[in-house]
């Protein structure tokens, strides 16, 4: 993780995370913070509650040890 001194300028940090997707160390003599994107910051949060439920978790464990021989083929216009 790239560390950077906080007197550096905010908006080219933001760029940077941004375009990159990888946070950022913002470092000051009074301590640090993790400057995310907004993206990143969603998927974890998205991630978090998709794992607080019980049965969600499981399935995504389960989706994630099957192959893919056995997987069905979806039809999007059943989608709703």
């Amino acid at each position: 993780m790239k560390t950077v001194d906080a007197n550096q300028d905010i908006s080219e940090l933001i760029e940077e995370t941004k375009k990159t997707s990888k946070p950022i160390r913002i470092k000051s003599k009074k301590g640090s913070a993790i400057l995310i994107s907004s993206a990143y910051f969603k998927a974890i949060q998205e991630t978090l509650y998709l794992s607080s439920m019980p049965e969600v978790k499981k399935a995504i464990i389960d989706g994630m040890c099957t192959s893919v021989e056995e997987c069905e083929e979806l039809d999007w216009k059943d989608i709703k």
